[in-house]
C-alpha cells in the first residue's frame, strides 16, 4: 500500500493602501506600508501562515515571489525610491518571516523603475528609459 502525500501551497493577498482622487482619477499611496498575508493551501485546509509588513507598494504583478522558502518582495515608496526585500520563511503557523536582505531607498527620485522581475538568484529591474540593471541575490 502507498501512503498518499498532500502538496501544500502558499498563496499571498497584499494590502496596499491607496486613495483615489476621482476628480482627477489619480490614485495616491496613502501609507508608506503594505500587509502581507501568507495562507497555506492543504487538500482540507486553509490556514494562515505569515503576516507581516513592508515599505512601500508592489512594483508591479512579478514583485512577490516565493521559492524554496525564501520570499523576494519589489516595492515603490512614495518619494519614487525603491527596494528589495529578501524573508526566510519559517515553519511555525502564523509566524513573521525573517529578514535576510534588504536595500532600501535604491535609485534617485528621477529614475523610474517600471518593471521588475525575480529569475532564478537574480533581480531584473527595467527602468523608463529601458535600461536595465541585475541585482544578484545570494542567500
Amino acid at each position: 500500500t502507498t501512503t498518499p502525500t498532500t502538496t501544500t501551497y502558499t498563496v499571498y493577498i497584499t494590502q496596499i493602501p491607496i486613495s483615489m482622487n476621482c476628480e482627477t482619477n489619480t490614485s495616491v499611496l496613502t501609507s508608506t506600508l503594505t500587509n502581507v498575508i501568507g495562507f497555506s493551501l492543504e487538500e482540507r485546509s486553509i490556514d494562515i501562515s505569515s503576516t507581516f509588513a513592508v515599505n512601500g507598494g508592489l512594483l508591479d504583478q512579478f514583485s512577490l515571489v516565493e521559492q524554496n522558502k525564501i520570499l523576494k518582495i519589489v516595492t515603490r515608496n512614495y518619494n519614487n525610491t525603491y527596494n528589495i526585500y529578501i524573508y526566510q520563511l519559517t515553519n511555525y503557523f502564523n509566524s513573521q518571516p525573517l529578514i535576510i536582505g534588504k536595500v532600501e531607498a535604491m535609485f534617485s527620485k528621477e529614475e523610474q523603475i517600471k518593471s521588475s522581475q525575480f529569475i532564478s538568484d537574480k533581480c531584473f529591474l527595467i527602468n523608463s528609459l529601458n535600461s536595465s540593471f541585475v541585482i544578484e541575490i545570494i542567500c
